[in-house]
């Protein structure tokens, strides 16, 4: 496996990689505050003695986390880290890669931030409340169950139930500190495109002095291509670099550009970071999907991102395994369930090329503060991974989840549209779903959900509806139940997917949760998989798909492969089905 330039085994973040960090995992002390006491009693001064020990970044009702107490919900958790520091550096920057669900930050008994959203990254500078030698960082974290909270597949009720598992609440994605200059690169966002051999650059610098410039080296295949010199005349600047020749980034050659940031300051070197991108363009024409201009049949999975052992922090050698699995069955792609990875699953996704709908997590009951959250949050989520060329459309919101009231209310419907457009515009050329499944308002993509079992059944709950879309009419994409569109919303000439199908309940004995009856052994299994496959081959008018699901996940018994990864079929078995769509 050939890596970029900005990989190091145990960075969490590839794509902005640095020297002069520190990774926070490990052994920290944590507390259960199941009557939210430890404000009144100081925990953040005093943390208790009686305390336990997690092992960072795994949520605590994992195994891996060392505590396992999956069936124990406590609304507020503590965390504490010692940590030692000379205190010689104009910043240290503090990042939280994935904390849930509000995180309160205390530093030496001092609160220095507070953030809302599990699902996006944040970070903080803790040099004014550092001290030379030991320093104390404190974790408050805040997570009801609520199901106006932006939570994706985690349960709200006591035990998991039909496709809702468990809830995983305090950190679980990565933490580290990295030590900086008095100037550095705070962020930065690259766009790719091939269309017109453009590098779009965007770099946001912690504050702006006189006199700083910008280096950027870019090599293939370590082969210096662009070495550009560029004066900063305000805090965040943009660039676009121009390529002569370019060699585009796909599943099949997943080319990667490795890019090199100098940020000097009277000549003299403040920072440097090390990064990547990849060109790649999505466009849709005439119900075709094109990527690189090249005709593309989408044959994705519903992953849901759980784990056995880890539930939702998979390991490196876990996310490497999954990917690999994956491609050696057919697939290309998949659509990421109601979660956000880790920048360490995105980087491998880019690396070994994998097409990727990222999906933003769900709240599951609409309200004022729901909407008000999910605007919030979702750009802040997006701009976590937007460079990434594997990324090639993103969900807003799946199968009306957290806004149930869309077919009669105007006020959601218009929450729907003005989303549309503050993502299309973050996200330029990529495909943007308003409401994966049913009951869209605008879309680039017209996509729908289906789990009836048999070709047969398939036809007589899609076929009406699907031939009133192709004549741009609206219909029902499950019969008498759900429309494609919302009433009064215009039906677009694009790209048609069923983006959920399948979800094939797979079990030999136990009282396991699946779709339609259940199987009992493989022959079941690819009798009812080649009828539904048969189904969709038959529809030229449907340019691709999203079979339910990678595994098993807890009672739901859906999966290609067990929860431990082990697989139900040989590749023999599941890839010359897949292999037929082109």
């Amino acid at each position: 496996m050939k890596h970029t330039l900005s990989y190091k085994k145990g960075h969490p973040n590839p794509q902005f990689f640095r020297e002069n960090y520190i990774v926070l995992n490990g052994t920290w002390d944590f507390v259960f505050d199941f009557d939210d006491e430890g404000l009144d009693k100081q925990y953040y001064k005093s943390f208790p003695t009686d305390s336990l020990k997690i092992n960072v970044p795994y949520p605590y009702q994992s195994k891996k986390s060392l505590i396992g107490l999956d069936s124990t919900h406590s609304d507020v958790v503590w965390y504490r880290k010692k940590i030692n520091v000379d205190n010689t550096c104009s910043h240290y920057k503090l990042t939280f890669l994935g904390v849930d669900y509000i995180t309160y930050v205390y530093v030496n008994g001092i609160k220095v931030t507070t953030h809302e959203g599990a699902y996006d990254s944040f970070n903080v500078d803790i040099k004014p409340f550092l001290k030379s030698g030991e320093n104390e960082i404190v974790l408050r974290c805040l997570d009801r169950l609520h199901v106006d909270q932006i939570r994706g597949k985690q349960r709200w009720r006591d035990k998991t139930f039909e496709c809702f598992y468990t809830e995983t609440n305090g950190i679980f994605k990565d933490i580290y500190l990295e030590n900086l200059s008095s100037r550095y690169i705070d962020n930065f966002k690259f766009k790719a495109r091939g269309f017109n051999k453009t590098l779009k650059t965007n770099v946001l610098l912690n504050e702006y002095k006189p006199n700083l410039t910008l280096d950027i080296i870019i090599s293939l295949n370590n082969k210096e291509i662009v070495n550009k010199t560029y004066d900063v005349t305000e805090k965040e600047v943009g660039f676009d670099i121009v390529f002569d020749e370019i060699k585009y980034w796909d599943v099949d050659t997943p080319t990667l550009y490795d890019v090199k940031m100098i940020l000097k300051e009277n000549g003299e070197v403040k920072d440097e970071v090390l990064s990547y991108f990849g060109f790649s363009d999505v466009r849709n024409e005439k119900r075709r999907i094109y990527i690189n201009n090249n005709d593309t049949y989408l044959k994705l999975i519903l992953d849901q991102g759980y784990f056995e052992e880890t539930i939702t922090s998979p390991t490196e050698e876990q996310i490497i395994k999954d990917i690999t699995l994956l491609k050696e069955y057919g697939f290309n792609g998949m659509r990421k369930h109601e979660k956000i990875e880790s920048p360490l699953y995105y980087y491998y996704l880019d690396l070994l090329g994998f097409y990727v709908w990222q999906e933003c997590p769900s709240g599951h009951s609409y309200s004022f503060e729901l909407a008000k959250q999910v605007k919030k949050q979702i750009v802040r989520q997006i701009n976590d991974h937007i460079s990434h060329p594997s990324i090639i459309a993103y969900v807003i919101f799946n199968e009306t989840w957290g806004i149930q009231g869309i077919t009669r209310s105007e006020e959601i419907q218009q929450v729907t549209v003005d989303l549309y457009h503050i993502v299309k515009e973050l996200v330029d050329d990529r495909f943007v779903i308003s409401n994966d499944g049913w009951e869209h308002t605008v879309s680039d993509l017209i996509t729908f959900h289906n789990y009836n079992s048999y070709k047969a059944d398939l036809e007589n709950s899609i076929d009406e509806g699907l031939n009133k879309i192709l004549n741009k009419e609206n219909g029902y994409c499950i019969k008498g139940d759900r429309k494609f569109f919302v009433d009064n919303f215009d039906v677009p000439e694009v790209p048609i997917l069923i983006t959920e199908f399948g979800g094939i309940a797979f079990s030999s004995t136990g009282e396991n949760w699946g779709y339609g009856n259940k199987v009992r052994n493989k022959s079941e299994f690819l009798e009812r998989f080649k009828s539904q496959l048969d189904y969709i081959k038959e529809k030229e008018c449907i340019r691709g798909w999203c079979y339910t699901q990678t595994s098993d996940v807890e009672i739901e018994v859906n999966g290609l492969f067990y929860f431990d990864r082990t697989p139900k079929f040989s590749v023999d078995e599941i890839k010359p089905l897949l292999d037929q769509f082109k």
